[in-house]
């Protein structure tokens, strides 16, 4: 079964449901939250199925809604599961806001849901609400600095080897 992109807004009221289980949501306002979920397209697909490649270009921001994501990376050893990502996790963030390929692959492990906000839809809100596009910078700020945290945790504690 191909990916199915519904091009219809996320509700306001799923939105306000999921505002506290993810991340990206953190401190909007009501108003805020309307206006976000205008932007937000709901994907849904089947297991296995790519959302994208290692090297793609990203367009992107994902959140999961519903099921599980594996997350890999390929190197010159051969395919690596980086880790799986569940339910409230927010990803190709990173790429997209730093305008770089994406560093690993996303395939849905089970039936999935992802709300998608798309760079266009980025670029409409910095056009339109300048505090609701910074909340959103600084919410991704603060995840993508846990995360880089915890690899450099496992990093120093020996999990992982350096480059």
């Amino acid at each position: 079964m191909q990916e199915v992109i519904k091009n219809i807004a996320v509700s306001y009221p799923r939105l306000r449901e999921a505002q506290d289980a993810i991340s990206l949501f953190g401190a909007l306002s009501e108003a805020q939250m309307r206006t976000l979920s205008s932007h937000l397209t709901v994907k849904y697909c089947e297991p296995g199925q790519s959302v994208y490649c290692q090297g793609d270009q990203a367009s992107n921001i994902y959140i999961l809604t519903m099921g599980l994501v594996e997350m890999t990376h390929h190197d010159a050893s051969g395919r690596h599961v980086a880790h799986e990502i569940s339910r409230g996790t927010c990803f190709g963030e990173s790429a997209l806001i730093g305008i770089q390929a994406q560093a690993e692959s996303a395939r849905t492990s089970t039936r999935a849901e992802l709300w998608v906000l798309s760079g266009q839809s980025l670029a409409e809100i910095y056009a339109s609400d300048t505090v609701l596009f910074a909340l959103l910078m600084m919410n991704i700020a603060r995840d993508v600095s846990r995360d880089l945290h915890g690899v450099i945790n496992l990093e120093y504690s020996g999990s992982i080897q350096a480059a």
